[in-house]
């Protein structure tokens, strides 16, 4: 039986975006209370990656908040600070940016009582505010034909001499509509076409990714100054997919 509210009533807006774009979204929460409840102080909202929440309003003031750090990227998790909502109708208002890779993304949540060893109580989906028309904790992603977004690398130019700055190449990507594993190879090529290194093949899934180059060939040797390809590839049920950009290598 609940002990924190009567009830607990979610809903997240926008309720359709991009898939493969990270979305400013808000998290709407109201909630009915009897006389045995205690009310609650901590939000905890379950994310496909890590989020980042913006801001926190409670009845449309803005109100001091924490994000706290659980070691979870897939659970959003933040103390309100100086409030708490016991009242009927409160109304929460939760800003948050997170990445969404996944048609039909649900953003659970839960809220706790830390002033209680009480267990947390589920956020319901419904009509939260009445002037949205969402009444869900879902989301839907308009789909796109891509399989590799965002293909990039940081830093751009890099210097791996041991110095302790700039060392390493991270090559970063997203992937979408890949809900089973698929194969992901990233290869280094010189601008002659000659096949430098192999970054590894691997089974990645939906989401952001990202490996590490240190500026060595397949022979474990440092690669000369200059431009280099790297090319990822993905091996799909439906065939291959393809990007490729260049970096710098520079002593």
């Amino acid at each position: 039986m609940p002990t924190l509210a009567e009830e607990v009533i979610g809903e997240v807006w926008p309720a359709a975006v991009t898939l493969g774009e990270v979305q400013s979204f808000d998290y709407y929460i109201t909630s009915t209370f009897g006389a045995t409840n205690s009310g609650f102080d901590l939000i905890a909202i379950q994310t496909p990656f890590r989020a980042e929440v913006r801001d926190v309003e409670l009845n449309g003031v803005a109100i001091p908040f924490e994000q706290v750090d659980t070691g979870d990227d897939t659970r959003m998790t933040l103390q309100l600070t100086q409030d708490r909502v016991e009242v009927t109708d409160d109304a929460i208002r939760i800003g948050f940016d997170a990445l969404v890779t996944v048609y039909g993304t649900t953003f659970f949540g839960e809220v706790f009582d830390t002033t209680t060893e009480e267990l947390g109580q589920d956020v319901v989906a419904g009509d939260a505010i009445a002037q949205l028309d969402g009444d869900r904790l879902s989301v839907q992603g308009r789909l796109r034909s891509e399989l590799i977004l965002e293909l990039d690398s940081s830093p751009g130019l890099f210097s791996p001499n041991g110095d302790g700055i700039n060392d390493e190449l991270q090559i970063s990507y997203i992937l979408l509509r890949a809900l089973a594993a698929v194969e992901a190879e990233l290869t280094v090529y010189d601008l002659s076409g000659r096949r430098i290194r192999s970054l590894g093949k691997s089974g990645q899934f939906n989401g952001p990714q990202a490996v590490l180059w240190d500026g060595r060939d397949g022979g474990g040797n440092l690669v000369p100054p200059g431009v280099y390809l790297v090319r990822l590839s993905i091996d799909t049920d439906t065939g291959t997919e393809e990007r490729s950009l260049s970096v710098g290598v520079a002593y």
